[in-house]
C-alpha cells in the first residue's frame, strides 16, 4: 500500500546492519511523487550509489544537511532521478609524485573491475604519460576548445572531445595555451557537469597542486572523495602537509604515499605520521621492474605487483567495499595465469 499525497519524508539511518530491508521497504511505501529523504552517517559511495538506485534522496551528515532544503524547494521526482556521478579528486602535492600513476590506474580499477562508467579528467592542462599509463600510443591532448565560450559546452557539443580508453572509461584531456589557462578549471568542471549524468565516477587527476592555486572551497563544493598523492622525499611531503592543512574539510579524505626507493613501508608510514601529524591511508610500494611494466604496455593495476595489490586495496577504500583474494588473483593475473600456477605446483 503505496502513501500517494505524502510531497516529503525524512527518516534517520541508524546503523547499516539493519539498513538494506528498512530501505527496500521505504523505498517501496511511498510513491514516485514523494522525495524520500534519509540522513545518516554512512560515507561510503557504494553504499550512495545502491539509495540513488532506489530513488532515495541521502543527506550525509553533517555536511549536506544544508541540501534538505534544496531538495524540498526543488521537489525533484522519484522516477525522474537521474544519475549523478561521485567526484573523486586524486590531488599531487606537486608535480612528479605519482598522481597520475594513482588516478589513472584508480579510473582502471573502477571501470574494469567494479564494472563502473567512469569518466577521466586531466586538470594538468594536457599534461602527463597517460598514453604510457594507459597503454595506448594513440591517446593525446586537445586544444580544439580554446576559443569556445562555456555557455556553449553542452554533452552534445564535448562528445569529439572525448577518447575512450574502454568500454567504461572515458577520458577528457584538454589543453589550453598559456594567456587562456585560467579557463582550465572552469571548462573541466563545465565538461564535468554536463557528463555526470551519464557516468557513476568522475576521477580526476589535479597533479602538480602546489602550481595551481587549488582552494579549499573548489576542494570542499566539487568532492566526493579526495586523495592527496605525494612522494617521500622530504619536499614532497612538506608540499602535502601545506596542502593538507590548508584545505580542511568535511569531505571524505585519503592519504596515499608513493614509494620511489625501497625502504621499510612501516618505518616511512610511522615517520611520516610522526613528522607531518598526518595519517597516512594507504602506500603504494616501491617495485623495482614497474617501469618494465608500463613499457610493455601492462596494466599495473594487474600486473601481478605489489603496485597492482596496493590499487586494489585503495581502490576498495575509495568507494568502501571489500575484494576477495581469488577475485584480486583472477583481475591482476587473469584466469590463464591461475591454472598456470596450478600445474606448477
Amino acid at each position: 500500500m503505496k502513501s500517494h499525497d505524502v510531497q516529503n519524508v525524512i527518516f534517520e539511518l541508524e546503523g547499516r546492519e539493519r539498513s538494506e530491508s528498512f530501505l527496500n521497504s521505504i523505498s517501496q511505501s511511498y510513491s514516485s511523487d514523494t522525495n524520500i529523504i534519509v540522513i545518516g552517517s554512512i560515507n561510503e559511495i557504494s553504499f550512495l550509489l545502491d539509495l540513488e538506485s532506489k530513488g532515495i534522496n541521502y543527506i550525509f551528515f553533517p555536511k549536506n544537511i544544508s541540501r534538505i532544503i534544496e531538495i524540498i524547494n526543488g521537489n525533484p521526482k522519484r522516477d525522474g532521478v537521474k544519475r549523478t556521478a561521485k567526484r573523486i579528486n586524486v590531488i599531487g602535492a606537486k608535480g612528479g609524485v605519482g598522481c597520475s600513476l594513482v588516478s589513472s590506474q584508480l579510473a582502471l580499477c573502477l571501470s574494469e573491475v567494479k564494472n563502473r562508467e567512469v569518466l577521466y579528467i586531466n586538470y594538468h592542462n594536457g599534461k602527463g604519460c597517460h598514453d604510457i599509463l594507459f597503454g595506448n600510443k594513440d591517446i593525446k591532448s586537445i586544444d580544439s576548445l580554446r576559443d569556445i565560450s562555456l555557455d556553449k559546452i553542452d554533452s552534445n557539443f564535448i562528445k569529439p572531445f572525448i577518447q575512450e580508453i574502454t568500454s567504461k572509461l572515458k577520458f577528457v584531456n584538454l589543453r589550453f595555451p598559456l594567456e587562456k589557462l585560467a579557463y582550465l578549471f572552469p571548462v573541466n568542471d563545465r565538461v564535468t557537469d554536463c557528463l555526470s549524468n551519464d557516468t557513476s565516477f568522475v576521477v580526476s587527476d589535479i597533479s602538480g597542486a602546489n602550481t595551481l592555486n587549488l582552494n579549499s572551497e573548489w576542494i570542499s563544493n566539487n568532492s566526493d572523495v579526495i586523495l592527496y598523492v605525494s612522494d617521500s622525499s622530504f619536499s614532497s611531503l612538506r608540499e602535502l602537509s601545506v596542502l593538507v592543512n590548508s584545505n580542511n574539510n568535511d569531505v571524505r579524505t585519503l592519504i596515499v604515499i608513493v614509494q620511489k626507493q625501497k625502504s621499510n613501508l612501516l618505518a616511512l608510514k610511522n615517520y611520516i605520521e610522526k613528522t607531518l601529524s598526518i595519517s597516512v591511508d594507504l602506500v603504494i610500494p616501491y617495485e623495482e621492474k614497474i617501469d618494465d611494466v608500463l613499457i610493455d604496455k601492462q596494466l599495473p593495476y594487474k600486473s601481478g605487483s605489489k603496485v597492482g595489490d596496493a590499487i586494489f586495496d585503495m581502490t576498495n577504500s575509495v568507494i568502501g567495499s571489500s575484494q576477495s583474494e581469488a577475485a584480486r588473483k583472477y583481475f591482476r593475473g587473469g584466469l590463464s595465469d591461475i591454472v598456470k600456477s596450478l600445474f606448477a605446483k
